[in-house]
């Protein structure tokens, strides 16, 4: 299952996210070919004690130790990725970036996409049959 991120101010984090796998028991997802990832803690100190899903971005640093750095961009409270809690920033808010994201599974949103736009198709098929010619 792929999940889509959008509606954050910090245009980087949006996108489409893949599962690559299992990490504390949820999965994790991936925007390829990217250094963001959408992981669950049970708590990340020291950024936070709370229970829920953190938008990361992982990054080394070259000619170091090779231990990855894990930066939070967002927190969600939850341990449920689909329910309505809202999205906290963890960056500072001068950076631009908005709490006001959203996740939604990407088979959901394609088929909500293709039905209106099908009913688009047919309600302009059926008005152009019904106008007068010229």
């Amino acid at each position: 299952m792929s999940v889509i991120i959008s509606g954050f101010g910090d245009y980087d984090v949006n996108g489409l996210y893949t599962d690559v796998g299992i990490f504390n028991g949820e999965t994790i997802y991936h925007k390829l070919g990217t250094n963001y990832w959408l992981l669950y803690y049970t708590s990340w100190m020291p950024w936070s004690a709370h229970e829920g899903y953190y938008i990361v971005e992982i990054f080394s640093i070259p000619n170091t130790l090779a231990v990855p750095l894990q930066s939070p961009r967002y927190a969600k409270f939850s341990n449920d990725l689909m329910d309505a809690t809202p999205w906290t920033s963890m960056v500072a808010q001068s950076s631009g970036a908005y709490t006001t994201g959203t996740v939604t599974d990407e088979m959901s949103s394609s088929s909500s996409e293709s039905s209106s736009t099908s009913s688009s198709t047919s309600e302009s098929t059926s008005s152009s049959e019904s106008s007068p010619g010229p």
